[in-house]
């Protein structure tokens, strides 16, 4: 995340805050998230209006003070972009905003100072789930995150035999730095957490007699900017299969049977599972370009496109390998109704190792996608034909069958034709004989 526009302000010059007050929401590329106060203290300037534009990570949005008496001494604090350092200020304490990614050309505060450690290990929310559901203490596990911040995956790759020493905390990224006037207060650190998303907000048309502008939100400029450079930059190329499916649809009609209406297995819940099983049998496909190295992983986060108002967002069904289909069909009704009402939080869709798009319901018989880097490989799943094919009985020479179409784009810096097609190869042999995904 590079920039952000803050929607709404929740509070007011002079309110009192304490950690978890909702302070703002703000609208990133793929949700509005609520922005919460990890100290407390009392609102004393307000740097940035809301609904004001693009606002780039780095930038100071606020300012608290520790007592209310120093409300006043803020009146005319202007934002550490246009504002000078006052002469002997007061010490400072450092305010951040935090974000999924820092960008390295986000612009620094012009009161520039140290970043002061607060003690705190700073990790995403699902990477503290992880951590506690394997008993490991987050304050071990190297971070690979933006300053440190310790991802998911960093927790899921932790071995702790092999830790020599734990890792630095860090505060939340990216770290911005406000100068308080002389005689007043130091502002207090503000940070999130666990943010809790909301619809995100959408621009007005603007309409003429010839035709509609619609402004751009921000996912809309992300999804531009990140699909304009993975076309540009990475090395796509595209392999395709035809699936007949006949024993996959009886077997899915034999298990929707005894299902309730509000369980039933989708097609795509079993091209989830199949892929799950094939990306552990081809961990080469299950793995990331990150410029220096490439990353295999060791489980099978899925990337399922949802289409929403907004544009396309990628909701992860984790660990697809380990888990049954009701499972998968369980966790994918959720995180798509979310998707949709724009309710995701930013750990449901950050990260994966492997991307479905499936565009079968809307009539498309194939198509190729494009990659959603770091990730290697996206699945372009199609409909479901009706095909006529020779059966080699003289009796009845020819049959009617039903096809499946799937594509794959791999990125040939990571994913070589022959292990693309080896890969294609297993997943075929599994939605033909669904059974073996039971093995």
């Amino acid at each position: 995340m590079e920039q952000g526009i803050i929607a709404s302000w929740e509070v007011k010059v002079g309110d009192h805050v304490k950690p978890g007050t909702i302070l703002a929401q703000v609208e990133t590329d793929k949700a509005v998230v609520a922005f919460e106060s990890v100290e407390e203290g009392y609102v004393a300037r307000i740097l940035v209006p809301a609904a004001s534009g693009d606002t780039k990570v780095g930038l100071p949005v606020l300012v608290i003070c520790e007592e209310q008496a120093d409300v006043g001494g803020f009146a005319s604090f202007g934002s550490a972009a246009a504002t000078a350092a006052p002469a002997n200020p007061a010490p400072t304490k450092a305010a951040s905003t935090a974000a999924p990614a820092a960008s390295s050309t986000s612009e620094p505060s012009t009161a520039a100072s140290p970043v002061i450690n607060t003690g705190r290990v700073v990790a995403s929310p699902l990477a503290r789930k992880v951590a506690e559901e394997k008993g490991i203490n987050l304050s071990q596990v190297p971070g690979t995150g933006p300053n440190h911040r310790v991802l998911a995956a960093d927790v899921k790759e932790f071995v702790p035999a092999k830790a020599t020493q734990a890792a630095p905390a860090q505060v939340a990224t990216p770290t911005i730095t406000v100068e308080a006037p002389k005689a007043a207060a130091a502002p207090k650190a503000v940070s999130v957490d666990t943010p809790t998303p909301s619809a995100p907000a959408t621009a007005a048309p603007v309409a003429s007699g010839e035709h509609v502008d619609t402004p751009l939100s921000n996912m809309r400029k992300v999804i531009a900017n990140r699909l304009t450079q993975s076309k540009q930059q990475v090395p796509h190329y595209q392999l395709t299969t035809r699936i007949t499916v006949d024993n996959l649809m009886k077997v899915r009609a034999t298990f929707n049977k005894d299902l309730p209406d509000n369980e039933k297995l989708s097609l795509n819940d079993f091209v989830i599972k199949a892929c799950a099983v094939a990306l552990k049998a081809h961990p080469d496909v299950n793995s990331a370009w990150m410029d220096k190295f490439i990353r295999r992983y060791n489980y099978v986060d899925i990337s399922v496109a949802v289409a929403t108002p907004s544009g396309l967002i990628t909701p992860i069904i984790t660990d697809a390998d380990i888990k049954g289909l009701r499972a998968i069909a369980s966790d994918g009704r959720g995180l798509y109704a979310k998707a949709r009402a724009g309710t995701l939080q930013p750990h449901e869709f950050q990260g994966g190792t492997f991307t479905i798009s499936n565009l079968g319901s809307f009539g498309i018989s194939e198509f190729t996608a494009i990659i959603n880097p770091p990730q290697a490989v996206i699945l372009a799943v199609g409909g479901i034909d009706d095909k006529v094919v020779a059966t080699g009985d003289e009796k009845a020479p020819f049959k009617s069958t039903k096809v499946l179409t799937v594509t794959a784009s791999l990125d040939h810096r990571v994913v070589d034709g022959a292990v693309g097609a080896a890969f294609l190869a297993t997943l075929k042999s599994l939605l033909e004989n669904p059974m073996k995904m039971l093995l």
